[in-house]
């Protein structure tokens, strides 16, 4: 393992302290989330239905994804724990699922090295922040690549009865149908490169289960219903092949960041069999969870691309420890662009704190005074602008289609913004 004697331990303790000054900005801006758009449907809903009411509710008139783990557990936060905690939940799930593919594919690190590297994972995880970060209602979207790396970890390192592992499988595999393209591809390409050489009874199992999985989730009495409601944001000018190509396009351009932070990380590092392979494996992972839009492209947004870029930083990983086992790498220049990037984060996350405090303090004045006008009729605040480049997908002023549920979560019969 490559310890703190091959490297300049100045350089190490500067990216130490970049690392943690990242994840502290990060708590700050934590403190100050405020819950806007889909956050006031889950509220109502749980309110209304209670937490597993909730999930049948949106299972038969939204998304098939609602009746799994990680839907248990968004209803659960909504309905038990505060909105900075329920964010921290999110983080935390993405700390479990990178130890969890660090574990699978036997990367080394220290403690303070897996910190390091996790942070630089955040880093690459920045144009996401709004949309599985720093959104109570998308931290759902952790929790299902919990549950996928978990799928991963369990096919990889654990040895169980073919019947437990099908539906340990089937249970975890109830998810986003991107992470199951991924980790279904993953485990398809894997049996076919062993085939002959081991049996792949495990490969066969996984399989079966993912496909059932996947049929649970998109056969879902709600799907038609979201079907319809998204049909209303489709760019009818786009040709089909144009939209394929906009995928595409946008699914490289997010992701580049994960892939090159995570090639600087390599001298933290240490692999005992690097695998042009396994770099071949986490591409094909990232590239395969972006197939199932080629479908239906109307449903694909810019969030889901965070699977690409969570795989695509372990393909940088394992192509960098490839090249290092065979090539003397300069130190000094990788240390050099690590600290840079680390730098960059703490500049790009502190601006946003600045304005999400600002932002904040007026929602929170906001959300006394509507509070205070519960059962009223017509409710006028003065309108809050929108930071140019927040981190934040939904509109804090709700000139958009989560007008009504707003109003009713604040028991007012219209709000004007002047």
């Amino acid at each position: 393992m490559i310890t703190f004697s091959f490297v300049k331990k100045s350089n190490l303790w500067v990216s130490y302290s970049f690392s943690f000054s990242f994840i502290f900005i990060l708590f700050l801006i934590s403190l100050y989330y405020f819950q806007y758009g889909d956050d006031f449907v889950f509220l109502l809903g749980i309110e209304k239905y209670g937490v597993f009411g909730n999930l049948w509710f949106k299972f038969m008139h939204w998304d098939g994804r609602h009746l799994s783990i990680a839907g248990l557990v968004q209803s659960l936060y909504f309905k038990f724990f505060s909105p900075t905690l329920s964010l921290w939940i999110g983080i935390f799930s993405f700390y479990l699922s990178f130890l969890l593919v660090i574990f699978s594919f036997d990367f080394e690190l220290d403690i303070k090295s897996k910190f390091i590297i996790f942070v630089l994972f955040l880093i690459g995880f920045l144009p996401f922040y709004k949309d599985v970060v720093l959104w109570q209602t998308g931290v759902v979207y952790s929790i299902f690549l919990l549950q996928t790396c978990f799928s991963l970890y369990i096919y990889l390192k654990k040895d169980f009865h073919p019947l437990l592992l099908f539906f340990v499988i089937l249970i975890l595999s109830v998810n986003s149908q991107n992470l199951n393209f991924a980790f279904g591809f993953f485990v398809f390409f894997n049996g076919v490169w062993k085939y002959k050489k081991s049996p792949i009874d495990k490969e066969i199992v996984c399989i079966f289960s993912i496909i059932l999985s996947v049929l649970i989730v998109s056969l879902a009495p709600g799907n038609s219903q979201r079907m319809i409601f998204i049909g209303f944001f489709s760019d009818e000018d786009l040709s089909f092949f144009t939209q394929i190509y906009n995928i595409v396009f946008k699914s490289l351009t997010y992701s580049k960041y994960s892939f090159l932070l995570g090639f600087l990380s390599v001298l933290l590092v240490s692999k005992k069999k690097p695998s042009i392979l396994n770099f071949l494996l986490f591409v094909l992972m990232g590239f395969s969870s972006i197939i199932p839009f080629f479908l239906i492209p109307q449903v694909f947004s810019v969030r889901v691309i965070f699977v690409v870029s969570f795989f695509w930083f372990f393909a940088g990983l394992e192509l960098a420890s490839v090249i290092k086992e065979n090539f003397n790498l300069n130190n000094n220049i990788f240390y050099f662009l690590m600290n840079i990037s680390l730098l960059s984060g703490n500049v790009i996350l502190l601006n946003q704190f600045v304005d999400y405090k600002k932002l904040s303090d007026k929602i929170i004045l906001r959300d006394k005074y509507l509070k205070s006008k519960s059962n009223s009729g017509i409710v006028m605040y003065p309108y809050i602008n929108l930071p140019p480049g927040l981190f934040i997908t939904r509109s804090p002023s709700y000139e958009d289609l989560w007008r009504n549920e707003f109003l009713e979560y604040y028991k007012i019969k219209d709000f004007v913004q002047y």
